[in-house]
């Protein structure tokens, strides 16, 4: 299914989850976000 990895979270839930919106965390999964970026790291976690 779009938006899910092998987990089962959907980027919506990791989105609510971090505090952060969609955009960001799919920003986050592309790379466009750096690595020592705190939301990054909150949305890695």
């Amino acid at each position: 299914m779009a938006g899910r990895t092998d987990s089962g979270s959907s980027i919506t839930n990791v989105a609510a989850t971090a505090g952060v919106s969609i955009a960001t965390v799919s920003r986050v999964l592309s790379g466009k976000r750096g690595k020592d970026d705190d939301i990054a790291r909150r949305v890695r976690e």
